[in-house]
């Protein structure tokens, strides 16, 4: 039975391989002029505080509501990129575990400061797929990764952000003309993490009281 298992798991991983380069080579530079690569990785830490580089939260998402197309959060990205975001930690600033990572294209744009020069549904030349020539798009927060057969949006699963968990958005970029950029849109999907319970927090309490008092009759026999 577990042999049997194993084997159904190997299928469909190789299904979803095989899927994810066919979509990949539908991406390739060969079919678009601008060719964009998001890299999201862990930083280390938690929280605004405490990094190197500048820190900004992830606040399109909300903190009260549920994280999705609803809250997304466009930018602005392209060939040259703004060497400014390659050093911005991007921090989880909501209550949810984030567990899947949405981007696509969705227009024109003018500026990598400045997203209001976006221009929804204006005609553009550009896909996700592999910039630096690795042949592969990777990420070591979130395993999975699938592009869409027009190459304009893609899709990062698999894996989790806790809250205050940080992560890298660089976005490499290739394309024949300077500047060239478009507008993107990207959302988030997620599972809120549960408080305490009033239980919980009571036996914690509890615990912290007995620790205080056999401290103290320590320190009265000794």
């Amino acid at each position: 039975m577990k042999s049997s298992l194993w084997t159904a798991r190997q299928f469909l991983w190789q299904v979803a391989a095989l899927s994810t380069i066919g979509t990949f080579f539908c991406a390739s530079p060969a079919q678009a002029q601008l060719v964009i690569e998001p890299v999201l990785n862990v930083v280390p830490g938690s929280g605004p505080g405490g990094a190197d580089v500048p820190n900004f939260g992830f606040s399109a998402a909300g903190a009260s509501s549920m994280p999705g197309r609803e809250n997304a959060f466009a930018y602005v990205a392209g060939n040259p990129r703004d060497p400014d975001l390659d050093v911005v930690t991007v921090w989880n600033d909501t209550s949810y575990n984030l567990t899947s990572l949405w981007l696509e294209i969705i227009g024109t744009g003018t500026d990598t400061k400045d997203p209001s020069t976006i221009v929804r549904g204006a005609p553009f030349d550009a896909v996700f797929g592999d910039v630096d020539g690795d042949g592969m798009i990777l990420s070591d927060i979130f395993p999975q990764i699938v592009i869409s057969n027009d190459g304009h949006t893609i899709q990062f699963t698999g894996g989790v952000i806790p809250p205050g968990g940080r992560f890298t958005d660089v976005h490499l970029a290739v394309s024949p003309l300077n500047p060239d950029y478009v507008g993107i849109d990207s959302w988030f999907e997620g599972e809120l993490v549960p408080e305490p319970s009033s239980a919980v927090l009571g036996l914690i309490g509890g615990m912290s009281l007995f620790a205080g008092r056999k401290r103290r009759a320590a320190l009265r026999l000794s």
